[in-house]
């Protein structure tokens, strides 16, 4: 997940180089201003979510399906993601 997210900030960086916006509120504040903070936070928030994903795997949520599963879960919308901004990249939309 770590790896993922640093691979979705760096690829956000690259975006926004090309015109892109961020569209996550919180990070928007530190990019492009100051980019040390804005990996900071990044891999911060990453770290800690991760965390408790791993904490809570074992355990059931709402009692319905296993901590592991949200787990997956997580790692396949960062894949998504990161496929999603590669596209950007090689396809970026027309500016008007």
């Amino acid at each position: 997940i770590l790896g993922l997210s640093t691979l979705d900030g760096v690829l956000t960086l690259l975006l926004i180089s090309q015109g892109a916006n961020e569209v996550n509120p919180v990070m928007a504040l530190f990019v492009p201003n100051n980019l040390g903070w804005f990996a900071a936070i990044k891999l911060g928030l990453t770290s800690v979510g991760a965390a408790v994903l791993v904490a809570c795997a074992r355990m059931k949520l709402f009692r319905l399906f296993p901590g592991e599963l949200l787990l997956y879960l997580v790692v396949a919308c960062y894949v998504a993601l990161v496929g999603y901004e590669l596209y950007l990249l090689r396809n970026p939309p027309l500016m008007h």
